[in-house]
């Protein structure tokens, strides 16, 4: 269970919520430092499979004896990659950190910089230039090359951690050499891979991980900017009876402009970790050397303003200064970074979007546009409340095949998520919404600032659940998402007998199984709370992760133990 909002660390920073990116590890809080308003990422050492924390109480404590060691040795990983951590100067690496020990756990804290994750921008427009994915990853691997110098390694390099400043410099965040080595210790790493950047060594516990892991993660981030594609899995690459698909792709590419840096990307790509590059230098200045575009005396990409009137094609980064004094822009297939009110935000432009005319549409609609041409929806949706907790809210209407069709509101400040609070909107609630349709892992939603409008229209009964068994749930649940549904003649698989918050179990209907996802306590009431040692009834919402249909209740009477 993640701590409660208000929650004071060390006497010097005050938790204001937990962040959605959280991993089975560790929770992370936006926080605020106390002497001087700060805003910050306050990282907590969390391993859900070893340690709980009890409802209303800041102190963690093991869930065994085995677990107790297991946890003191990750512990002192976490440490140990804190400190050093804390050693390193880079344009491209958070600064000031500060680390202590507090609740029986450990704290990482950085400052909160304005940003946007690199992977939010290829999930829009797809592919970048050869010469403007260099310009992102080069800053990158010089920070990792003083990481490795120091024995540290990254161990999760890709487009989610990698993030973009308004000022134009790259920050690599996220490291997780620490989680790694505990996760390897447990046998759970398949929990921290990423499919498409993720080297061999990093799916078996035997193998050793290192500098290579991370040579292969940052080579193959370079493909998916300049492919605008999911790579092939490490583990896709083994077949020795077929052509390297990740070769195939790479050759394939278009926008490499340099044959050279092709075959250097590739020989940082070999999926024999003792056969790849193996140094962050090594990679960087043979990139560097390869390129026939990519220049080392342009900067980072500099925030440029785009006027409403220029050409639709226009998705201007600057790289820096040009001779004459003015910008030099690089036109690339990537949202322009604008900074609106001291944020950062994308600017699209261009007049092919498909769901440009959008206005008042169903929820059904919506979702199709969104999910066909991946590109943000500007809507406004009618609605009934199905769910309300905190700051989320799912709502239905009766469009789609299937008679609803469903979408997520999020709020975590602010006159909705009050109303929210206060009971104004509850399951039953007619809701107008206005704003654009986002995702997370793939679960659609309007989230905070995406969120323009609402207005409360009305009150009616909830839309009765709509009946479906586990197999229709694994076979179209996608469907379904967000949408209020009915299984009967459940069973948790599972031993425990209390829920803990920010974990996963798994539900069994005559055989099948279906993952059943406890959230934190920000978007659910069950943390703490008994698990149903009889077959009970499920109504609630379906929601999804990256795909996997997952039952998500929100509230204890969501379960229903039958008679």
């Amino acid at each position: 269970m993640d701590l409660a909002p208000l929650t004071v660390l060390n006497g010097a920073y005050t938790v204001r919520r937990t962040l959605e990116n959280s991993s089975p590890f560790d929770f992370k809080y936006l926080g605020e430092r106390s002497s001087d308003g700060q805003e910050v990422i306050i990282r907590e050492f969390f391993p859900s499979p070893l340690i709980r924390r009890k409802s209303g109480k800041t102190s963690v404590s093991a869930k065994g004896q085995d677990q107790q060691a297991a946890f003191d040795e990750g512990l002192d990983y976490f440490a140990k990659e804190s400190r050093v951590l804390g050693q390193l100067s880079h344009r491209a690496l958070p600064q000031d950190y500060d680390v202590f020990e507090a609740n029986g756990t450990m704290y990482r804290v950085r400052n909160q910089h304005p940003s946007m994750p690199l992977a939010e921008g290829l999930r829009t427009k797809g592919a970048l230039p050869e010469k403007a994915a260099l310009t992102i990853m080069i800053p990158v691997l010089e920070a990792l090359h003083e990481a490795h110098e120091a024995g540290l390694y990254h161990g999760g390099v890709s487009p989610d951690t990698i993030r973009l400043l308004p000022d134009g410099n790259v920050l690599v965040t996220g490291f997780r050499g620490a989680y790694l080595q505990l996760a390897r210790d447990l046998d759970v790493l398949d929990d921290f891979i990423h499919p498409s950047t993720s080297a061999i060594e990093q799916y078996t516990p035997r193998a050793e991980q290192g500098a290579a892991t991370d040579i292969y993660a940052a080579a193959a981030t370079i493909c998916m900017m300049v492919t605008g594609n999911e790579l092939p899995t490490a583990k896709d690459r083994l077949s020795d009876d077929q052509a390297d698909p990740m070769e195939l792709l790479v050759q394939d590419a278009d926008a490499f402009t340099s044959p050279e840096v092709r075959d250097v990307l590739l020989s940082a790509l070999r999926v024999d970790p003792s056969k790849r590059l193996q140094s962050a230098e090594e990679l960087r200045t043979t990139l560097e050397y390869a390129s026939e575009r990519y220049d080392s005396d342009d900067d980072a990409y500099v925030v440029v303003p785009v006027e409403d009137d220029g050409p639709a094609e226009a998705n201007v980064i600057s790289e820096g200064p040009s001779d004459d004094g003015g910008t030099n822009p690089l036109l690339i297939a990537l949202p322009a970074l604008v900074v609106v009110a001291g944020l950062a935000a994308w600017f699209f432009m261009g007049s092919g979007d498909p769901c440009k005319d959008f206005t008042a549409v169903s929820i059904d609609e919506a979702r199709t546009c969104y999910l066909e041409n991946n590109t943000p929806v500007e809507v406004t949706l009618s609605g009934t409340v199905t769910r309300a907790f905190d700051d989320y809210v799912r709502m239905q209407d009766e469009s789609s095949d299937l008679g609803a069709s469903g979408i997520v509101v999020r709020r975590t400040t602010g006159s909705f998520h009050d109303a929210v609070s206060n009971g104004d909107i509850t399951p039953g609630t007619q809701l107008d919404v206005t704003g654009t349709i986002s995702d997370f892992n793939g679960l659609l939603q309007l989230n905070e600032e995406n969120l323009d409008d609402y207005e409360i229209t009305g009150t009616t009964d909830v839309p009765e659940p709509l009946s479906i068994d586990v197999p229709t749930l694994a076979d179209e649940g996608l469907a379904y998402e967000s949408v209020l549904v009915r299984l009967e003649d459940l069973e948790i698989d599972d031993d425990a007998t209390e829920f803990e918050g920010q974990a996963d179990y798994v539900v069994v209907q005559d055989g099948n199984t279906a993952a059943f996802r406890i959230q934190r306590s920000s978007e659910t009431e069950l943390p703490g709370t008994s698990v149903p040692q009889e077959a009970f009834t499920y109504e609630g919402v379906v929601g999804q992760f990256n795909g996997e249909p997952q039952l998500l209740p929100i509230r204890t009477s969501d379960l229903q133990v039958q008679e």
